[in-house]
């Protein structure tokens, strides 16, 4: 997971989660296209 979302693993994961979301609902509401994250090892 770590990988897929490009985080550190000495990030606070939920902080990152949070900030990830907020970040996707702001492009949402903007009319953005938003696009889940991928493993890039898969």
């Amino acid at each position: 997971m770590w990988q897929a979302y490009n985080f550190d693993p000495t990030y606070d994961l939920l902080e990152k989660l949070l900030e990830l979301n907020l970040e996707l609902a702001k492009k949402e509401k903007q009319g953005e296209p938003v696009i889940g994250p991928w493993d890039p090892i898969q």
